[in-house]
């Protein structure tokens, strides 16, 4: 950013402003608060130490200053290795993954880093069956690394900067790959990445095909583990065939069942394809602000996406463990730190998924309005009331953790909770049916007053009233 290069070409006064905002008695601080959480504290009229933006600011600067060597060290050498480490270590906390997302600014830094991975596919392929070299193996995985908390942003900058290169990075990375069935770096950014070959192969029409076949479970039988969907010759019939296929029916065909199916509560996906969903619903909020791109999002199908997505997300959130039952149940089974801290990433990364779900369906319920047809969708309606049922407990649970340090878990869980809130505001205001305040209250019947309501259902109530 021109800021930030600014910063950079003024050393010596640079440094006297970021040791002036330091404090002497805090200089052993390792971790701050990451530059969006300060973001928030000033824009809510909360105060942000100078300290911390210091530690803010030096942490850009480190960064800037790495992007600025990368371009200066011979390739496949020592020098890019200690340069590529040095990003690996920044991106260990929280606020230093935040501030490596300045690398998008610098697109000559991101040719280095697909350079590094690329030039590691080019070794002599029996040096690869044995390994490859050390040094090349150390800097292509350091690359990947690096790379992957690029893509894995959820940012419209960050996908901006990536996006472009994804078929060359994906070709890259599916020839070095050592092909283990470790989730090491190299695998996460191909399955970050997977949905971005596919946006730029079949565009938002085949990306939306793909998600469905995400969305309905079937991938499991495209792969064993480490293969992608989009390698699957089956997929790729599926999502590339826009021309021979009614608007709306490939959708039915994949979904319809689930859809009609009055039982229906959602299916567990697989980590890998919350990933690659992840990815192909941030491309398609992103691209659905176009009116004429969210308008034949609809024709195809996207809400019967959504609202599997969304009942996939509900059933998933229903089956994890929460921590507060261990604190009340004593019949509970204490489960380990280990398994808690493995639920509470999982919950993070449906959280990831279900933001851009619902910014895609906002899109969409405002196109539909403009239509100014009368829209009747109960499934839908009730999907999101259920999904709020399970959200917004998690949020009250975790809300003191607002005056926490790193309030990650609170500060998602209300983002979910207003764009739900927002999608189901649309019922009322645009007068469509069901009425949302009969279904919110349907089952708060005056025969049932002596029978109080669940917790989850209170807070729910609450929060939407």
């Amino acid at each position: 950013s021109p800021g930030l290069s600014f910063l950079l070409s003024q050393p010596e006064a640079t440094e006297l402003i970021v040791l002036s905002l330091q404090d002497g008695k805090d200089m052993n601080k390792t971790e701050c608060i990451t530059l969006r959480h300060a973001f928030v504290l000033l824009s809510k009229g909360f105060f942000c130490r100078p300290q911390e933006v210091g530690m803010i600011t030096e942490l850009h600067l480190k960064v800037g200053s790495a992007a600025n060597r990368l371009l200066a060290v011979p390739p496949n050498s020592d020098e890019l290795l200690w340069v590529l480490w040095e990003l690996c270590a920044i991106s260990r906390s929280d606020s230093g993954r935040q501030a490596l997302l300045a690398l998008g600014y610098f697109p000559e830094a991101i040719s280095v880093l697909l350079s590094s991975i690329s030039k590691y596919k080019d070794l002599d392929s029996t040096m690869i069956k044995n390994g490859g070299s050390p040094l090349g193996l150390a800097i292509f995985h350091s690359a990947a690394e690096i790379l992957e908390v690029l893509v894995a942003d959820s940012t419209a900058s960050s996908l901006k900067s990536w996006i472009g290169f994804a078929v060359d990075l994906h070709k890259a990375l599916h020839s070095s790959s050592p092909g283990s069935n470790r989730k090491d770096a190299p695998t996460r950014l191909l399955e970050w990445i997977d949905a971005g070959v596919i946006y730029q192969r079949n565009g938002a029409v085949g990306l939306l095909r793909y998600s469905a076949i995400l969305a309905s479970g079937e991938d499991a039988h495209f792969s064993s583990g480490n293969v992608l969907v989009s390698d699957s010759m089956d997929v790729e019939n599926v999502v590339a065939d826009s021309n021979n296929t009614s608007d709306g029916q490939v959708i039915d065909n994949l979904l319809g069942k689930l859809v009609t199916n009055k039982y229906f509560d959602g299916v567990a996906l697989c980590s890998t394809s919350v990933v690659q969903l992840t990815t192909a619903f941030r491309i398609l909020a992103f691209i659905s602000e176009d009116k004429a791109v969210a308008s034949s999002l609809f024709e195809e199908g996207a809400i019967t996406v959504i609202y599997i997505v969304l009942m996939n997300c509900k059933s998933m959130l229903e089956r994890l463990s929460n921590s507060y039952d261990y604190l009340v149940d004593e019949g509970a089974e204490l489960s380990s730190t280990t398994e808690l801290l493995l639920d509470r990433t999982h919950e993070q990364a449906l959280v990831d998924l279900m933001t851009p779900s619902l910014v895609l369906l906002i899109n969409l319920l405002q196109i539909l309005h403009g239509t100014k047809e009368q829209y009747r969708n109960k499934k839908l309606l009730t999907a999101l009331l259920r999904l709020h049922r399970e959200v917004s407990p998690r949020l009250a649970a975790c809300a003191a953790d607002l005056s926490f340090m790193l309030p990650s878990f609170a500060v998602s869980f209300g983002v979910v909770c207003q764009l739900i809130t927002s999608a189901l505001a649309c019922w009322p205001l645009y007068n469509w049916t069901p009425g949302l305040f009969h279904c919110l209250l349907e089952n708060v019947e005056p025969t049932n007053a002596s029978v109080p309501l669940g917790p989850k259902d209170a807070c729910s109530l609450l929060c939407l009233l």
